[in-house]
């Protein structure tokens, strides 16, 4: 934690960890830490609302890559994809 009680690490192995960025209290990107950063996340977030996610990029199968696993929505989680 921060000095603003925010998560900032998370170990996963003795030799990977996860590190979490922020832009103010929204988190903006997941990265893991090992000889290289590997970027796991990136959110994008709207200016109406603190928690308006408007885009959210992950790696959700773990390959490496977030093609084709993004997502895009105004009203909600997965209502449209710009991809």
């Amino acid at each position: 934690m921060d000095g603003l009680n925010r998560r900032v690490k998370k170990d996963v192995t003795a030799s990977t960890d996860v590190r979490y960025l922020y832009d103010g209290w929204r988190s903006i990107q997941e990265e893991t830490v090992e000889a290289w950063c590997s970027v796991l996340a990136r959110y994008v977030y709207g200016l109406a609302y603190l928690d308006e996610l408007v885009r959210m990029d992950r790696d959700a199968d773990g390959d490496g890559d977030r093609l084709g696993e993004g997502y895009t929505g105004f009203a909600g989680p997965l209502l449209y994809s710009l991809w």
